[in-house]
């Protein structure tokens, strides 16, 4: 029996050295944890007059599933518990809808940080907090004491310490400005720096639907589509909701089922719950009759259609902040009772296609399953780069099963690489200007960039200084000060650096005036340097970075190619063959079979080893010819072998080297009139796009090898002109696709093919 499981161990080491595996797999996101922080200072009576952060609160209220966590506080000068932070269920609903009645705009201050603090101070050390979200909403800026000193410093303690310690745990924060006169720079920098979303309300009424932004991102629900007020129900959905924002106060609305019948909020069977606010309606309808349901009302922008069903469409979360540059990786799978799905039969039926939509509603759509090469492992993935474009993309799935249909979307941001941000507080003799520069791409390599001021006087004297990066807080600071008496100071900046893969970038943000002293009655100023020409050219050099950057090869299974086999392992497996078929001559089934299938094995190995050995030599003999034909001819030009430092050993064992191009005929075209160089290599040049510096040789051999090395340099160039054209092909980015200025998806038929 020791034999037999030595020569089943084998069979599986074959094996195993014969094919590939795909370990990753996509699992059902966790329950997420929503923590919503609601400004309930002074200066909400003017922006918020009607209270509509009741109904927003509402809004995620009914929308959060069961199982989820969620908690509500309010701040001003202090911090209140509004809900409890615990499991959603019904009781956890009725009480958040009955405190939400206790929202006003009474407070004095609009403590953030206090908020912020309060509402994760159950954090524990080394616990991951990666699907904990915090929904902050606010219209006003950093504000805890009448003294403008104070308030920067609490504002620099948010931005550093408080952000900084919510982030290390993985959580996020999703902030949402309900005036312009909130302080956009510090709620930008408080949800880029922990990946959330940042959102404007300009008016109240537009609260509900930039909160649902927020909670979309803190809880994704699985829709269906909603198209011409129709959507469809299949047996598989076990509960729908629909969110029906209402585009006039006027219409009544109203939800009709399969069979025809019409119901309202005052008239409607049990199954059916209704809850109305101002601005939406939200109906639940429970055990649906399978078929085409209509809403009859007139719909506003961001309604919808969720379902709770056995069968779900998971679509892996994009970050909701990226780069220029950055490879973003779609992975689309469905489950059923809660397991991946990955009968062919089932995804060879569906159809799925992915489309992103710009802000002014440009569109692009691909489709990026295939009808009869379904994904083995049960997930669809698709590659989005080359967006470089500042801005927020929606990123919509929709799949098409034939007998059912998902979709499911995503709001994602492009931001600028670096922030350049001005702060001028104080008045007087306090006037105070800072200008803060924090690298927001993790490509940007904070070492290799250096950022020098040139600040002009009121003198007209100049000043040039190395702006110092602090590891403390991750930035450049520079403090301007009126060094040379009271007057304007012009400060401007030029960045040079480099990315982490050494492509260098330089760019100017906008110059500033400093005025010594700053007038009494001057508010806090805080904006933004960067312009659009700068943002441009620093994207424009991390895209190509991105695209000169290899992928890894993506070989299909059925491709592998198994290692040479060494003549000692070919020994070793016949001597076991021998040694089993002399010691088991009892001969059992299962032993003779194991035997045969090892010897099919050997011979299919040895018959590719013979093929290797075949081809390897032809190539020698290939590539040998013309380098002996081309020494013949310039024999005066070309030293001997004694002569260049190398001997017939160093000639024999460059030429054994495995040759890459033998697989590319092109390749070989190219370089069948070429003499390559023999200098001794202890392993083969990477391939690179771009021409690199020739490798050295030694001083002997070094005019001879010139043209070598170059001959080597083209031929890994067209190689790697070939890889990158196939990847390219693979590539999502809206460039190829045709973009229309219109809000309906692009139209097509079936047949149609999309790219």
């Amino acid at each position: 029996m020791t034999l037999l499981f030595r020569q089943i161990l084998v069979c599986l080491c074959c094996s195993l050295m014969l094919w590939r595996v795909a370990s990753a797999q996509m699992e059902l996101p966790p329950p997420a944890d929503v923590r919503v922080l609601i400004d309930i200072s002074g200066s909400m009576k003017k922006n918020d007059p009607k209270n509509l952060r009741r109904p927003a609160l509402n809004l995620v209220t009914e929308l959060l599933p069961a199982g989820d966590s969620a908690g509500v506080w309010t701040f001003g000068e202090y911090v209140n518990v509004l809900a409890p932070h615990q499991v959603v269920d019904p009781n956890w609903r009725r009480l958040a809808k009955d405190k939400a009645k206790e929202i006003s705009s009474t407070a004095l201050y609009t403590n953030i940080g206090a908020a912020l603090e309060k509402a994760s101070e159950d954090f524990v050390e080394g616990k991951d907090y990666s699907n904990t979200h915090f929904i902050l909403l606010t219209d006003g800026v950093v504000d805890i004491s009448q003294k403008p000193g104070e308030n920067v410093a609490e504002r620099d303690r948010v931005l550093t310490q408080v952000l900084k310690r919510i982030a290390s745990f993985g959580a996020k924060i999703h902030t949402i400005a309900l005036s312009k006169n909130a302080d956009q720079m510090l709620l930008q920098r408080l949800s880029i720096g922990s990946n959330g979303i940042n959102a404007i309300a300009e008016t109240s009424d537009q609260l509900s639907r930039v909160f649902l932004q927020a909670f979309e991102r803190a809880a994704p629900a699985e829709e269906v589509p909603l198209e011409d007020n129709a959507f469809d129900v299949d047996s598989s959905i076990e509960e729908f909701t629909a969110l029906v924002f209402r585009a006039s106060e006027n219409v009544e609305t109203a939800i009709v089922e399969p069979t025809g019948k019409r119901f309202t909020e005052q008239d409607r069977p049990d199954y059916v719950k209704w809850f109305k606010a101002a601005g939406y309606d939200l109906i639940t309808v429970q055990r649906p009759l399978e078929g085409e349901w209509k809403l009859d009302a007139e719909l506003a922008s961001g309604s919808r259609v969720t379902v709770v069903s056995n069968l779900k469409m998971v679509v892996d979360p994009l970050p909701a902040n990226f780069y220029a540059g950055d490879h973003l990786e779609l992975k689309i799978g469905f489950f059923e009772d809660g397991t991946l799905v990955q009968n062919r039969t089932f995804l060879d039926l569906v159809a799925v296609d992915v489309t992103i939509r710009t802000e002014d509603n440009k569109s692009g759509t691909k489709r990026i399953s295939k009808e009869g090469s379904p994904p083995s492992d049960g997930v669809f993935r698709e590659s989005i780069t080359k967006l470089k474009q500042i801005g927020k993309y929606e990123v919509l799935v929709q799949a098409d099963g034939r007998t059912f249909k998902r979709q499911s979307r995503q709001l994602i941001t492009l931001n600028a690489p670096m922030a350049v941000d001005l702060e001028a507080t104080g008045a007087g003799a306090d006037t105070r200007y800072k200008i803060v520069i924090s690298p927001l791409s993790p490509n940007i390599s904070e070492a290799k960039t250096s950022i020098i001021a040139k600040i002009k006087g009121p003198d007209g004297g100049n000043l040039i200084k190395s702006i110092p990066f602090t590891q403390e807080t991750g930035r450049w600071e520079l403090e301007v000060d009126a060094t040379r008496g009271d007057g304007v100071y012009e400060v401007m900046l030029r960045v040079e650096g480099e990315t982490h893969s050494g492509s260098a970038f330089r760019f100017e943000p906008d110059s500033v005036m400093a005025e010594f002293p700053r007038q009494e009655a001057s508010p806090n100023e805080y904006r933004s340097l960067v312009n659009d020409s700068s943002v441009e050219q620093m994207n424009e050099t991390l895209v190509q970075e991105a695209v000169k950057a290899p992928e890894p090869s993506k070989q299909p299974e059925e491709d592998a190619i198994a290692p040479p086999i060494t003549p000692e392992m070919q020994d070793q497996a016949a001597t076991e063959q021998q040694d089993a078929a002399t010691e088991e001559g009892s001969s059992n089934a299962m032993l003779w079979i194991i035997i045969a299938a090892s010897s099919a094995t050997i011979l299919l190995l040895a018959a590719g080893a013979s093929y290797w050995i075949y081809r390897k030599r032809r190539i020698e003999k290939e590539v040998r010819e013309p380098v002996e034909t081309s020494r013949l001819d310039n024999s005066d030009e070309v030293p001997s072998l004694e002569e260049s430092g190398h001997d017939l050993e160093d000639e024999i064992e460059q030429l054994e080297q495995p040759i890459d191009v033998a697989e590319e005929p092109s390749m070989m075209n190219e370089a069948d009139d070429m003499e390559f160089g023999m200098e001794e290599e202890a392993e083969p040049e990477p391939k690179k796009e771009e021409e690199d510096e020739p490798p050295m040789s030694s001083p002997d051999a070094e005019d001879t090898d010139a043209e070598d090395t170059d001959a080597e340099a083209l031929a890994d160039e067209i190689l790697a002109s070939n890889e990158k054209a196939r990847d390219m092909d693979d590539e999502f980015n809206l460039e190829d696709f045709d973009i229309s200025d219109t809000d309906d998806l692009p139209a097509g038929s079936e047949d149609e093919d999309k790219k």
